[in-house]
């Protein structure tokens, strides 16, 4: 929590000022209870599905690695 009127650049970080510790209850109304379950991955360009990127990168480059 930051005062963007005193503190544009967000230096001192005001949620552990007791003083607003109401404006924080009242904030955390609007949080999420429970978190939303993960969205599947995606593949980045060149990888391929079950090979680590290590491993990938081990296969252009042409070298052998202990799982592929």
């Amino acid at each position: 929590m930051y005062n963007h009127d005193t503190d544009p650049y967000e230096w001192t970080n005001l949620a552990k000022d007791p003083q607003y510790a109401s404006v924080k209850a009242d904030l955390a109304r609007f949080a999420p209870k429970v978190n939303a379950a993960e969205l599947p991955r995606t593949l980045g360009a060149g990888e391929q599905s079950g090979v680590t990127r290590k491993q990938g990168a081990a296969k252009r480059a042409g070298k052998k690695t202990g799982q592929l």
